[in-house]
């Protein structure tokens, strides 16, 4: 978690500071963890019923359920 909310700040340095990346180490690391979200996603897909089942599952692992 701590990866996305310091990709987080990278991002609203560039967006609302014009300025430009300070680390493609933290950009990279962050892009791993994109990465690794999809490919549970794709791996996962048809062990939730419905869209409900997958979101609560998402929230709960999100809380650090």
């Amino acid at each position: 978690m701590e990866t996305v909310v310091k990709a987080y700040g990278l991002r609203s340095d560039v967006v609302h500071h014009d300025r430009s990346i300070s680390s493609v180490e933290l950009l990279t690391e962050f892009l791993m963890v994109v990465f690794r979200f999809f490919i549970t996603l794709l791996r996962d897909q048809e062990k939730y019923q419905t869209r409900e089942e997958f979101f609560a599952a998402v929230k709960l692992k999100r809380l650090g359920g």
